[in-house]
């Protein structure tokens, strides 16, 4: 029997998910390989554990300065729109005000979880790839999507190490992907 790995993986993050801290939720949006994972970030966006500092990673580790280029959803390439809809969800509810208080804080100008290596501005800064109106965008970004979220300040890189998580994903995850994975070998030969 074929394991379909991207569901396993899909099924086994949203049951962690669901039990998870607010600082787990954070984790997940900052570490994981956003490549293939629309269908959990849009898991993620309709949760109402979704707190303001996790819809904040998520929406600027979406891309959003990309999406600014479609003026709607049907002028995305195919291949993107799960992104542009997830970007679009994120930012409804924090405008909304329908996500949970922050629970650690985020600064999508000065993300500390992806060192830039210079002093003077240690965090990536997200919003520099944001489409100001001279740029003719298909859309803006609103201005709450650009404040700095405050809660308690996590080290996420170390979290990530001193928990042994990878790609966004704790140990007990790991851990049944890779059995499954073993597994599937095993039925293979």
């Amino acid at each position: 029997m074929s394991v379909d790995f991207d569901e396993l993986e899909l099924r086994l993050m949203r049951e962690f998910l669901e039990s998870a801290s607010a600082t787990e939720w954070l984790v997940t949006a900052l570490a994981m390989n956003y490549d293939g994972k629309s269908e959990l970030i849009a898991w993620m966006a309709a949760h109402p554990k979704l707190d303001r500092a996790t819809a904040a990673a998520l929406y600027w580790y979406s891309q959003p300065g990309y999406h600014q280029r479609f003026r709607s959803e049907a002028d995305v390439p195919s291949v993107n729109r799960s992104g542009w809809a997830n970007v679009h969800a994120l930012q409804g509810r924090v405008v909304s005000g329908t996500v949970a208080a922050a629970g650690a804080s985020f600064d999508p100008a000065n993300d500390l979880s992806t060192p830039t290596g210079n002093p003077k501005h240690p965090g990536e800064d997200w919003t520099a790839e944001a489409l100001g109106a001279h740029d003719h965008p298909g859309w803006l970004i609103p201005p709450v999507m650009f404040e700095s979220v405050t809660g308690d300040d996590v080290d996420i890189r170390g979290y990530v190490e001193s928990n042994g998580w990878n790609e966004g994903m704790p140990p007990a995850v790991l851990g049944e992907l890779e059995a499954a994975w073993q597994t599937e070998g095993e039925d293979d030969e």
